[in-house]
């Protein structure tokens, strides 16, 4: 797994990469060099007049117009400058990192899912494939429950960061669609310009033991990330406790931070399979919103 240091070293240099092909894709422009040509030249003026203390008005004037008519040729051959128009490629955006780098650190370094690259999302989410025959215990049918669900996630991002409770704890069996929800929360999140990290628990802890093991990995974005969603805690081998000891760091740093987490599970009883103090968290009815998958398994229906 590539180290964070190295991925901020190759992210400036493809910034450096990409400002050396602009330019040199601009020198082929017709009509452009005779415009820069005109502005280092006005320019050069501009300062004589400034040693001078000779008036320099009508010269920023034409400096104006000129910087108009380069922008204009620039746009006009339809070459953009940055492949991120947000931070111009130098990765931050504001008083943190910009998305861009975001997700090169979260898709090289943690191994997290490619969020870009899921393709389905609350607006085609087909609540018909879930059955609507079956009364559960619960007096509500799957579809039923799905339905509810699927408004309460999305509810849930359109109010980000302002959710009431800040984590998501979606249980239930295999073949329910936790994971389908998961990653079309992730997605919508992403479209909104949350920072969002979603990871499988297998590679959650085992980031954890790497760690453990001395080599060099930095969990600080774990912790820092505005949305984290873990998919299928439980499913991840547990090594001599020492996994257990980093999800809780990891639980408990981010309710101190107050970030908003998304757990998904099939397992029926965390507190057995984790310990009370992670269980406690998990299921704390102050912090977390309970969805309760319930049903049949969508593959026995195919």
């Amino acid at each position: 797994m590539i180290n964070i240091a190295d991925v901020f070293a190759e992210f400036k240099s493809d910034g450096l990469k990409r400002k050396h092909i602009y330019e040199t894709r601009l020198e082929g422009i017709a009509g452009l060099p005779g415009v820069r040509a005109k502005i280092n030249e006005i320019a050069i003026e501009k300062m004589r007049c400034a040693l001078a203390g000779e008036d320099a008005a009508e010269l920023e004037v034409a400096l104006a117009q000129l910087a108009d008519e380069e922008a204009r040729i620039v746009r006009a051959a339809g070459i953009g400058r940055y492949n991120c128009e947000e931070c111009a490629d130098t990765g931050i955006k504001g008083k943190g990192y910009c998305a861009c780098l975001l997700d090169r650190v979260y898709n090289q370094c943690y191994g997290a899912v490619d969020i870009g690259g899921i393709t389905h999302g609350f607006d085609d989410f087909d609540t018909g494939v879930f059955d609507d025959a079956q009364v559960l215990e619960s007096g509500k049918t799957q579809r039923w429950w799905m339905e509810r669900y699927m408004k309460v996630a999305r509810k849930y991002i359109s109010d980000f960061p302002d959710t009431g409770k800040r984590n998501v704890l979606i249980t239930g069996k295999t073949g329910l669609g936790k994971t389908y929800l998961l990653e079309c929360i992730a997605k919508e999140a992403k479209e909104k310009g949350i920072d969002v990290m979603l990871i499988r628990a297998g590679e959650l802890f085992r980031l954890f033991f790497d760690h453990r093991m001395g080599e060099d990995v930095d969990l600080s974005f774990l912790h820092r990330a505005d949305l984290l969603l873990v998919d299928d805690i439980g499913t991840e081998p547990v090594t001599n406790n020492v996994s257990i000891e980093y999800f809780y760091e990891l639980i408990s740093k981010r309710l101190d931070a107050q970030k908003h987490t998304v757990y998904s599970t099939n397992i029926d009883d965390l507190q057995q399979r984790y310990d009370d103090r992670i269980a406690s968290r998990l299921n704390s009815k102050e912090d977390s919103l309970m969805l309760l998958f319930d049903g049949a398994d969508l593959r026995s229906r195919k």
